[in-house]
């Protein structure tokens, strides 16, 4: 934090264990692990401040360091992913004492454990394929039957920093018919760019049409699948089967723990699907302070589904044009 933002402060709100870090000072956060930021957290919130101009918080308090980054009114660790690789006691605290310092502002903590002593909503369970245990055995026969036909027609999977226009070309649409605003190319750039290693793009082909894509990276040891879409009309079959599996093999491959295919929320479609495979399922926690209503009334509110509604007529150029604007204020 700096001098002048510092004094600015009342006193009951300065901590020295507080730092903010603004867009154009995106190269001070490597300093700070040193006192505890975990590399691939640093690399996050760089990406982030560099694609949307956001600023981040840093509370550090016994020998590590707890990212935030500001989305519209709201500190969030972390936005625009699943969850945060932080120890959730220690994250817990981190988000008490922002609180005390932002009283103003909401604050919105994500992890893969709940925080102790605090209400948490667990809303979206994620599905981890381990890659120590045979995966394939414990698929159903269709399911497995799906993945060999797949193969039988000469799906093509491809991985690498050059699938990135694919990926985003597919991902983009996709969003625009969910009625969803996308991210800005720039983001997944500005991610590459800073995860290097730790981000994989992939995409699947059916002759020269790619009809499955994703985007995933690496988190606590295990490959984390953040985004994936699927061709609205295609006559290849189960794409996003195979993409999957070979995920899950390409993780195998690089010596990780598992493939993580991602949240689903419960009660959705997507949660039905994600379960055929078999995986091992755990709670996601979103600790939220400070906001009015909870996240599915936000989310499904009468305000929420007018703009769903008027995104999905949109052209998918003007849908791309927006929606990085739009996202870098949503978590």
């Amino acid at each position: 934090m700096s001098g002048r933002e510092y004094s600015a402060l009342p006193a009951s709100a300065r901590d020295d264990r507080l730092v903010v870090v603004t867009a154009g000072e995106a190269d001070r956060l490597r300093a700070f692990e040193n006192d505890g930021l975990l590399p691939a957290n640093r690399r996050w919130l760089a990406a982030c401040l560099r694609a949307y101009g956001l600023s981040a918080a840093l509370w550090r308090q016994d020998g590590a360091v707890t990212p935030f980054l500001k989305v519209g009114r709201a500190w969030v660790c972390l936005p625009f992913t699943h969850y945060a690789e932080v120890d959730a006691a220690g994250a817990s605290a981190a988000a008490d004492g922002l609180r005390r310092c932002r009283p103003d502002a909401p604050v919105e903590l994500r992890t893969a454990e709940p925080p102790p002593d605090a209400a948490a909503e667990a809303e979206y369970d994620r599905f981890v394929l381990d890659c120590s245990a045979d995966a394939w055995a414990n698929l159903s026969s269709r399911h497995r039957g799906k993945i060999r036909k797949a193969e039988r027609d000469g799906l093509r999977f491809s991985v690498g920093p050059s699938e990135l226009d694919d990926f985003y070309r597919l991902y983009a649409r996709a969003m625009r018919d969910l009625g969803t605003p996308p991210h800005a190319r720039r983001f997944f750039a500005e991610l590459a760019e800073a995860l290097g290693e730790g981000m994989t793009v992939a995409t699947v082909r059916a002759g020269g049409t790619v009809v499955a894509a994703a985007a995933a990276t690496v988190r606590a040891g295990e490959m984390v699948n953040e985004w994936a879409a699927q061709a609205a009309a295609h006559d290849a079959p189960y794409p996003m089967d195979f993409l999957y599996w070979r995920l899950y093999e390409l993780a195998g491959e690089r010596g990780l723990h598992g493939l993580d295919l991602g949240r689903a929320l419960r009660g959705g479609s997507l949660h039905r699907y994600k379960n055929t495979w078999h995986a091992r399922v755990s709670p996601l926690y979103y600790r939220r302070v400070g906001f009015s209503g909870t996240s599915r009334e936000s989310r499904e509110g009468q305000g929420a589904r007018m703009v769903s509604a008027i995104w999905k007529r949109l052209p998918v150029s003007l849908s791309n044009r927006l929606g990085g604007l739009v996202r870098r204020s949503i978590a």
